[in-house]
């Protein structure tokens, strides 16, 4: 690594502090992925895209992304299973479905929504633009991390509840090949020591 006195400087630019995007510039956190937030190579050869909405007085954003549908980490009878949980719960919420279900046919978990939340600011972000040989400075006004939304679980658990199925017994979804894969450790088990018994031992001359 050079040392600091080697870093040569290239060029200089003049900074201007500008407002002519609005004032509603806003940062998007996605502090649970671990990788780019982009559309599953299966669900762009079938033409799907992320999308997204927003209500502007509840200051709200909801994101739709595709779901990844690899045999690898896709379970069709689990796709069904929780697609008609979310059905469940969208009807509860009185929203009605982007994607119609046809008679006769089941629906599926076909993607994976993420909510916003407006958090605090607790430091003045800010959106550089270098153009013209300037940097435009444009302050941030609101921040808003997303995280998925799994509250169609709650209307399977009480589904199941209500027809008795134990649902505990579920091993979750299948590992993404994509990711690495971790390293398992058995931990020793120490063998139990039983009762110790005295036992005396004694000779006689011949």
């Amino acid at each position: 690594m050079d040392e600091p006195g080697n870093d040569e400087l290239i060029t200089s630019l003049p900074i201007h502090l500008t407002n002519t995007l609005g004032s509603d510039v806003q940062l998007h956190q996605f502090p649970l992925l671990t990788r780019p937030l982009e559309t599953p190579p299966s669900a762009v050869r079938s033409g799907k895209r992320i999308a997204a909405r927003i209500k502007p007085t509840s200051r709200r954003l909801e994101i739709h992304v595709p779901a990844d549908t690899r045999s690898e980490v896709w379970n069709p009878d689990k796709a069904k299973e929780l697609g008609a949980a979310r059905l469940d719960d969208d009807r509860e919420k009185n929203q009605v479905p982007k994607v119609k279900v046809r008679e006769g046919e089941e629906p599926r978990l076909s993607e994976i929504r993420m909510r916003s939340e407006e958090i605090a600011q607790r430091n003045v972000y800010m959106l550089g633009i270098v153009r013209d040989g300037k940097l435009h400075l444009h302050p941030v006004t609101e921040a808003h991390q997303f995280r998925p939304t799994l509250t169609y679980l709650d209307s399977l658990s009480r589904k199941n509840r209500r027809g008795g199925n134990d649902s505990d017994s579920d091993d979750g979804p299948p590992p993404d090949p994509d990711d690495p894969t971790p390293v398992v450790t058995t931990k020793k088990t120490k063998k139990p020591v039983g009762d110790a018994k005295e036992v005396q031992v004694s000779t006689k001359g011949g």
